[in-house]
């Protein structure tokens, strides 16, 4: 499928039964797709708790003040488990925007698994308190990280797949991006969520954050989300 990625991330959660909206878990909604995530999930009515290092960003500005959004300061990885699933238990879609600062420090800094803890982290916690209650989850992934086993893996060169592969030992981020997407598809995820359904969306070469946040609200919407993998709209 090609979609715009935000726009694509947002489609995703849609509806969920008759409920005509969602409470949605937003992580890095204060990044360059996030913030427009979270603009576009309230436009459609969604409730949106956004856990963020920084309540007083100007990232989040035009969102702060509607009353469907609430900001939870701290980060997944520093809450306690009890503490992140009194935030977070009765959401029923969980959207990971989550991406490594573009610094020395953000690169090789820890925790150079930001994404991937994470996100095992917030769906454990999203599940707590009702281990069968259905839950949506969108992955923001990168290029280079193939969906092996869905029929949308990519034809890479010689020199590309060398290239990737030195990019996976020697660049934290796109190590993490690899390894969260491949625990989605992984059967001891499987046996451990079997209530989530999850999608696992890109932006394609010269996507622009705004293009990539368009696309996002739409898989939100479709009811066959389940064990996917989406590109964004070129």
């Amino acid at each position: 499928t090609s979609l715009p990625l935000a726009g694509l991330l947002g489609s995703v959660l849609g509806r969920v039964g008759s409920h005509p909206s969602m409470k949605v878990v937003l992580l890095g909604a204060t990044g360059a797709t996030g913030k427009r995530l979270a603009k576009q999930l309230l436009a459609k009515k969604h409730r949106v708790t956004a856990i963020v290092r920084n309540t007083k960003t100007e990232a989040l500005a035009p969102v702060a003040s509607d009353a469907n959004f609430t900001q939870v300061l701290g980060t997944v990885l520093d809450f306690s488990e009890e503490e992140l699933a009194k935030h977070v238990s009765q959401c029923e879609a969980i959207c990971v925007c989550l991406g490594h600062n573009l610094s020395f420090g953000g690169i090789f800094g820890k925790p150079r698994l930001l994404v991937t803890d994470s996100l095992k982290k917030i769906v454990r916690c999203v599940g707590k308190s009702d281990p069968k209650k259905k839950i949506k989850l969108v992955l923001m992934s990168s290029n280079g990280c193939q969906a092996h086993g869905t029929g949308l893996e990519e034809k890479y060169s010689r020199a590309d797949r060398f290239l990737l592969g030195l990019f996976y030992f020697l660049l934290p981020p796109h190590k993490d991006n690899v390894l969260a997407a491949k625990w989605l598809r992984s059967d001891a995820f499987k046996q451990a969520h079997p209530n989530v359904e999850w999608v696992q969306v890109r932006n394609l070469h010269s996507h622009t954050p705004l293009s990539l946040s368009l696309s996002c609200t739409s898989v939100l919407r479709s009811k066959k989300t389940k064990r996917k993998s989406i590109e964004g709209a070129k």
